[in-house]
């Protein structure tokens, strides 16, 4: 018996090592093959990082870390305390999960995962929050996908609003999965570190998390640049397209005007979302297959809340402006991050003045 079990980890193991090497083959011949493509999508990733994700990401990943550096998020877990018990986590959850709806895609499994190791949450709360707290914000949905790509802020609001209400429920629903009995391991002590201390490691760590979307961002474009090359049915072309990177997704959606389709590739986030959280799925120890199913289940919501939104709602304007452009062009940081950015800096100041008046 233990011999078959042998055999059979070293097959799976010889299979995935022979995918691996294909892929690699692949990638390797693809870039061989057409340099100038790969260039070109290389180069419109690093445009749409610089335009778009780094003014609007960059602050709110700076944020997320100086809450739970600092422990100011114990300040909101005074106040929205309550509202945790939908989800059955603890209070300590509230400023991530609030800012998963704000802050954009990773940025909730980010602060999620600076709570456990700072021993705020267990692991079975750390796996439950990375089911429903990867979201877009309303920078990039009512700012990029409603404003830029559909020219109707309108489809902006409808389309965040369903994706809203979509990761409640899909967070009400993870809070019936059975709790794990085995214990999990966290620091027993947790020093509170000075605000401008925590200022400066929170920049830091927003620094590589950023610089870790980014690379996830600039290959997927590359990937994508060579599917949209290749003599493909566009039908399939488009689904590689929509399942892969989310801007690009939702700026396909714009030729069908179905606006719960666009719900549905917002909900599901994109592979390239998929890998950005990918280290903090394997960090809490959550199967891919179990992450994977509920960006489908909240997609589904999602696209389901939206067109009953639609049916519900009249209105005597167009969903869908007069589109002539594919793709969003760059944006300025949003007003929320820049007060954000400047309370911090404030408190910093403060902080560094107060330590050098002790001195």
């Amino acid at each position: 018996m233990i011999g078959v079990i042998v055999i059979k980890e070293k097959l799976n193991f010889n299979l995935k090592l022979y995918s691996a090497a294909a892929v690699s083959i692949l990638i390797f011949s693809i870039l061989i093959a057409k340099p100038a493509i790969c260039m070109l999508g290389v180069k419109h990733g690093l445009s749409i990082c610089a335009g778009q994700i780094i003014p609007a990401l960059f602050p709110f990943c700076v944020l997320s870390a100086f809450l739970v550096e600092s422990d100011i998020i114990s300040l909101f877990s005074k106040y929205l305390s309550p509202f945790m018990k939908l989800f059955n986590l603890p209070k300590k959850c509230c400023a991530a999960v609030l800012l998963s709806f704000t802050g954009g895609y990773p940025v909730g499994a980010v602060t999620a995962n600076s709570l456990y190791e700072q021993g705020d949450i267990t692991r079975d709360e750390y796996k439950r929050m990375l089911l429903f707290c990867v979201n877009a914000g309303p920078a990039f949905v009512i700012g990029t996908v409603g404003s830029a790509i559909f020219k109707s802020t309108r489809a902006g609001i409808i389309l965040f609003s369903s994706l809203t209400v979509s990761a409640i429920i899909t967070g009400i629903l993870s809070g019936f999965i059975k709790k794990e009995e085995a214990k999990v391991s966290r620091k027993q002590e947790k020093s509170l570190n000075s605000l401008n201390e925590a200022f400066v490691k929170s920049v830091s760590s927003a620094t590589n998390t950023t610089l870790n979307i980014c690379a996830w961002i600039v290959f997927f474009s590359c990937i994508l640049e060579f599917i949209e090359s290749l003599e493909l049915s566009k039908a399939f072309k488009d689904f590689l397209i929509c399942a892969s990177e989310v801007t690009r997704g939702c700026a396909v959606s714009t030729e069908y005007k179905n606006l719960p389709l666009t719900a549905f590739i917002l909900g599901f986030a994109g592979l390239s979302v998929h890998m950005q959280v990918f280290k903090y799925i394997n960090l809490s120890g959550l199967k891919y297959i179990h992450f994977f199913c509920s960006r489908i289940i909240n997609a589904g919501f999602a696209s389901i809340i939206s067109f009953v939104i639609l049916k519900l709602v009249p209105s005597t304007q167009e969903v869908f402006g007069s589109i002539t452009s594919p793709l969003p062009k760059t944006f300025s940081v949003s007003f929320l991050s820049a007060v954000c950015m400047l309370i911090m800096g404030l408190s910093f100041i403060l902080e560094l003045d107060r330590n050098l008046r002790k001195c």
